[in-house]
């Protein structure tokens, strides 16, 4: 393996060899030259070696050019640098190198780009012959395109702290990709989806070091075709290319950020014969389909794609049943469903059993975006509570375990793997009109389905006892999710609050700042609120996490309980999901700031002296947090009692007490006593007169827990008011439940039923022939969040680029919008977990329909639609009992009914014959249409030819065929 250090010897010396030097070795380009975009022009600017070119690429058929510097000795040019990828050229466009800069314009004088330095005066450029492009002056280089990457590095190019590589869009397509490659200040190199801000990474090459001092600096490719990170003293610390190379004087070699998320090295033949080209020396990571796994962005596939590696281990691209490619000319798009489907879309007039069904899936996975979880389900119960729930896409059923997690669009991070188990089921439209139309109506057609489509007035008649059963429906709804376990982990015997991973993330900034490391985790820097000077220590842990579920409770619940002035507060904790963190308080002075967790360590090791200067109080603590400890997890019998004096404790096994009740009592003999678990989520104890006069009514002792609102967090599940509803506290603490703007209750009697869109919502509810901005609009609530359902982060978004990226995405249906810190978030529904409070900072904002703005036919607008159907089947049944004479002469009988005669419009010569059917109208609509549909394409010259039907016994009407073509 060749070393580092003499490559750094070379560069030096470059730098010190005066422009005039540079001059006689390399071709130099004068100012004032140029080169312009014109078609079959191969000018460019070339390296001495003839292997590298700058100048215009054509990329496309549109008369579009990208600047760039290419390959120039290989067949397909292949480019290594690009100046203009997210803004191609038109023909006739220029670059001009001037005495101050490098500039393109367009054919008008426009720029479109230019270098970027702060020197003033260049003497000439160059075209090396190593691939990198270069503006001099007196001094030496003022600008070099090694410095300024694209998506590719080539031998003796190097990527300093803070440098990046963006991939690009795709194969042929040079804009701004969606993966980089970063090497960041504390020397790790990764690979992470852009975003903004940035996503998790989902390759690290590990080489992060604790001491800036030491920490590596550099990527270098050498000239012997190895890719190493290196120290600042020259020294390889990871070698990359782990294979060996192929001699560079016979192969030329790149290293590229892919479209498809890989950073992979190449190789290609100098001499080639045309049949060659570029093979892979190595690439990372392994594999991408499950190594990029975070809770945002859309995975390497795209939103509702599963990703599998192909025979090169490289991602391949693939839609679920009846979903197709977004953008079919782009893999890596993401797909959409080829149906209507969220809420609002369909009028409630037929079951959901008779609208959709299920396409299944094996091996297959999308972690994120479960909603709820339910346990104890049959593969037929699980499908059914999607099918009923308009906000369910996928069902993911495990027969093993019984469990069943329901999921809303879009998806993220799919992919197949053997190793997945359990069934996805997705839910997909039933084909049921002849044409083979899945959609309901959409807004352009709306207009010729009001003339043509009754079937609302069949749901008028059936509407008391489509209210019954949405009633039952949603009862027994309500009683299965009181019988779920709840995950929540008690907080009865502490004060601390129970925080989300997301809040804990945005509070930390990304767990940004790092105080401190131990043997439990490592603490971050962040605060609680808006207060930017209310700080807390976050504590992400490890260890603890391995001890399980149960343990960790004992612990938070011991650590809290245990004060002293040597050891810092513990404030809160994370328990969801694989998360676990402790939220301590803050202190500045490192005397105090000793953290419990580690203390305890400490003590149980003897190493406690270290910390506290053998401090008895502080022995004393950790002996009482040790024997606490031990009983939790020794002794976990416990029993709540409701005892004679009023009060309820909960006792365990060694007679230890703690108390819910607090304070003195009325007296039992003078009252009733009672304690229930509430409808609205809280534990109650209430208390009656024994004696009463008729006015007097049960009163409240006290209530658990004090905020429900805030207090109940997790992801899964929809909160104490229901999904997409926001719950505030009343004067009594206890919680009132609203519906967002242009929302309603799904069950008008029940406020904690959450609450639906008042509008269609979601994919495929509308056309493309209208922009976003004509179709919807915002509605703002402040003091107001919802915790769950965010796929998207954005950072450094104004308000109306956060607004606009809402409205261009089908799946967005809020947008979360802090303006202090520029963060917004993407959400789906259904929402959870929503609470309007003061303290809550941002604003909301629901994208909902513009008023006025026609959509799809809904359940709230049967009515208006039923009178002007009715209307149109009582002129069609007048028109045809008009034109036979009120069905007076009849020509024929057959099996299907009775055939009279009549005639069209004034004109008595213009015959008909009017065919009234029977038993094909008792098979029901779908049939008769697809009967209709079948006999209007027949054309023979010895059968009769069909001109129209009506139906008016299941008032569905259809236009007239004019003809056998119609």
């Amino acid at each position: 393996m060749a070393s580092a250090i003499p490559h750094f010897i070379f560069f030096f010396f470059l730098l010190l060899l005066s422009p005039f030097a540079i001059a006689q070795t390399y071709r130099n380009v004068s100012i004032g030259s140029s080169l312009s975009a014109i078609d079959n022009d191969n000018s460019s600017w070339a390296s001495p070696s003839g292997e590298f070119a700058f100048g215009f690429r054509p990329i496309g058929d549109k008369d579009l050019f990208l600047l760039a510097i290419w390959f120039d000795k290989i067949p397909d040019k292949t480019i290594v640098w690009s100046a203009n990828g997210d803004n191609l050229a038109p023909k006739g466009s220029r670059v001009e190198l001037v005495v101050n800069d490098l500039v393109l314009n367009d054919p008008q004088g426009k720029e479109i780009w230019k270098a970027e330095f702060f020197a003033t005066e260049i003497i000439y450029a160059a075209m090396l012959s190593t691939g990198n492009f270069v503006l001099v002056n007196r001094n030496g280089y003022i600008w070099e395109s090694f410095k300024q990457p694209t998506d590719t590095i080539l031998p003796t190019q190097i990527l300093e702290v803070n440098g990046m590589l963006s991939s690009r869009q795709a194969e042929t397509n040079y804009s701004k990709g969606r993966f980089q490659l970063r090497l960041l200040s504390n020397g790790n190199l990764v690979l992470n989806p852009i975003g903004r801000p940035t996503y998790d990474f989902y390759y690290s090459s590990s080489t992060n070091e604790s001491d800036p001092v030491d920490s590596s600096y550099q990527v270098l490719f050498n000239d012997s075709g190895y890719i190493n990170i290196v120290s600042k003293n020259g020294g390889i610390i990871v070698n990359l290319t782990k294979v060996n190379t192929f001699p560079i004087a016979d192969y030329y070699y790149r290293a590229t950020m892919d479209f498809d998320g890989l950073f992979t090295q190449y190789a290609h033949p100098r001499t080639s014969n045309g049949n060659q080209s570029w093979s892979i020396v190595w690439s990372i990571p392994n594999d991408i389909c499950s190594d990029i796994s975070g809770e945002l962005g859309s995975g390497v596939c795209g939103y509702n794609s599963y990703c599998l590696l192909n025979s090169e281990r490289r991602p391949s691209c693939n839609c679920p049943p009846e979903y197709s490619l977004i953008n079919p000319n782009d893999k890596f798009s993401g797909c959409k469903p080829n149906f209507a489907l969220g809420c609002g879309v369909d009028d409630e007039s037929r079951a959901p059993e008779d609208v959709f069904e299920f396409r299944e899936l094996s091996s297959t996975n999308w972690p994120p975006g479960n909603y709820e979880q339910l346990g104890g389900y049959s593969e037929e119960e699980c499908k059914k509570s999607c099918l009923q729930d308009c906000f369910c896409a996928v069902a993911i059923f495990r027969t093993r375990t019984r469990n069943c997690w329901k999921k809303r669009l879009p998806l993220s991070n799919g992919r197949r793997d053997s190793s997945e188990a359990g069934t996805v089921l997705f839910k997909v439209r039933k084909v049921v009109l002849p044409s083979g139309n899945p959609h309901p109506p959409t807004t352009n057609t709306k207009k010729k389905k009001d003339q043509t489509t009754s079937i609302i007035v069949l749901s008028l008649l059936l509407g008391m006892s489509l209210l019954v059963v949405i009633y039952l429906i949603a009862s027994l709804t309500f009683i299965k999710r009181s019988e779920k376990p709840n995950h929540k982990p008690s907080v009865l015997e502490t004060n601390l609050r129970s925080f989300s991973y997301e809040e804990l993330k945005e509070s930390t900034n990304g767990f940004k700042e790092e105080l401190g490391r131990g043997s439990f985790g490592i603490v971050y820097k962040g605060f609680l609120g808006s207060d930017s000077r209310n700080l807390i220590a976050v504590k992400k842990l490890d260890k603890v996490v391995q001890e399980g579920e149960k343990e960790f409770k004992a612990e938070v619940s011991a650590i809290g309980q245990t004060n002293h002035k040597n050891l810092v507060r513990l404030l809160g904790f994370c328990e969801q999901g694989p998360h676990r963190l402790l939220v301590y308080e803050f202190m500045s002075n490192e005397e105090r700031a000793i953290l419990t967790d580690w203390a305890y360590e400490c003590f149980i090791t003897s190493r406690l002296v270290d910390l506290v200067e053998s401090d008895e109080a502080a022995m004393s603590d950790m002996e009482k947090l040790k024997s606490t400890n031990e009983s939790n997890r020794v002794d976990s019998s416990y029993q709540v009692v409701f005892n004679n004096s009023t009060y309820i404790n909960i006792v365990r096994n060694n007679g230890d007490i703690l108390k819910l009740t607090e304070g003195n009592r009325l007296r039992n003999t003078d009252y009733y006593y009672r304690a229930a678990m509430d409808f609205d989520g809280l534990f109650t104890q209430y208390a009656h007169p024994r004696t009463s006069n008729g006015n007097q009514s049960w009163s409240i002792v006290w209530t658990i827990p004090n905020d429900i609102c805030s207090d109940i967090s997790g992801e899964l599940g929809s909160g104490v008011c229901g999904f997409n509803s926001n719950c505030l506290l009343n004067s009594e603490r206890r919680p009132s439940c609203e519906c967002p703007p242009e929302y309603s209750f799904m069950e008008p009697n029940n406020k904690f039923g959450g609450c639906k869109p008042n509008f269609a919502q979601g994919s495929g509810v509308d056309d493309e022939s209208r922009s976003p901005e004509d179709v919807f609009e915002f509605r703002e609530l402040s003091s107001t969040n919802c915790p769950q359902g965010i796929y998207e982060r954005l950072e450094q978004y104004n308000e109306e680029e956060c607004k606009k990226s809402c409205l261009q995405d089908c799946f967005c249906a809020v947008a979360i919008i802090r303006a202090r810190t520029r963060k917004w978030w993407k959400k789906r529904l259904p929402l959870s977990n929503g609470r309007r409070n003061s303290n809550e900072a941002g604003t909301v904002s629901f994208k909902v329909r513009i008023s006025g703005n026609p959509h799809p036919p809904t359940a709230n607008t049967t009515k208006k639609k039923a009178q002007t159907t009715l209307i149109i089947v009582l002129s069609l049944i007048l028109k045809l009992k008009e034109s036979t004479d009120g069905f007076k002469e009849e020509l024929g009988r057959g099996s299907f009914g009775i055939v009279y005669k009549g005639f069209l419009g004034s004109d008595s010569r213009n015959l008909t014959a009017v065919k009234k059917l029977d038993k094909v109208v008792q098979e029901g609509e779908k049939e008769f249409k697809a009967e209709v549909s079948a006999i209007g394409q027949t054309n023979h010259k010895n059968l009769v030819r069909l001109l129209g039907f009506m139906s008016s016994g299941t008032l569905a009407i259809e236009p007239p065929f004019q003809d056998s073509e119609a």
